[in-house]
């Protein structure tokens, strides 16, 4: 953000840039007696994180909402998906307040053996911890809104840019939260990344939610 300032005898008046300052009538000053200053400010962003508020994964045989993980697996035998959402308002934010920056992350507890793609989508109905399973599982956006590698190493945290739900989410848009699945589902011979839920016990590897704003 840039300023512009006027001294006028001793009294500095300020101004948005690209506003024009007007004179007093009758102070008998023209706009060549004066001098222009300009400064840039810069408005800090602030961060919030959040821990998810509910989690939980779903194949074909159980659910596991109140379990320490997540797990996301390919196979033709059986797909398993996780699901997490978070409450916002935990945030404080502000009507006003602009959202530059939206991180969704995940810890893995255990690695696949080789490198995944594993997305993200927005969920599009509700759903609860303990009774989403796979039969009940939301329907979920037709596109997804961020795909990463797992990478191989455990402890690691995988994170998706979701900035474009989030500020859906402000506009109105439902918040119930994503869905992270394989990117390629149904593979011939299992492979398994486990990420770790909000009901671990490790504070700092739970579910993390990262928004950087302009207060």
């Amino acid at each position: 953000m840039t300023r512009s300032s006027l001294l006028i005898g001793g009294l500095l008046l300020l101004s948005a840039t690209g506003t024009t300052l007007g004179l007093a009538a009758g102070t008998g000053l023209s706009a060549e007696r004066l001098t222009t200053y300009s400064a840039a400010t810069s408005v800090p962003l602030e961060r919030c994180t959040l821990t998810a508020v509910a989690d939980s994964d779903v194949d074909s045989l159980l659910n596991t909402g109140t379990a320490a993980t997540l797990r996301v697996r390919s196979s033709n035998l059986g797909n398993r998906r996780a699901f997490v959402r978070f409450d916002l308002a935990g945030c404080g934010l502000g009507a006003d307040d602009a959202i530059r920056a939206a991180a969704l992350s995940l810890s893995l507890g255990t690695a696949p053996a080789s490198s995944r793609m594993h997305e993200v989508r927005r969920v599009a109905a509700a759903w609860s911890e303990t009774g989403i399973t796979s039969a009940s599982q939301p329907a979920v956006a037709g596109s997804a809104t961020a795909v990463q590698a797992t990478g191989t190493t455990a402890g690691a945290r995988v994170t998706w840019d979701v900035l474009a739900d989030v500020q859906a989410f402000r506009s109105g848009t439902t918040n119930n939260g994503w869905r992270i699945s394989d990117a390629t589902e149904n593979a011939g011979t299992a492979v398994e990344g486990v990420y770790r839920s909000r009901e671990v016990a490790t504070a700092a590897d739970r579910p993390r939610l990262t928004l950087d704003f302009y207060p």
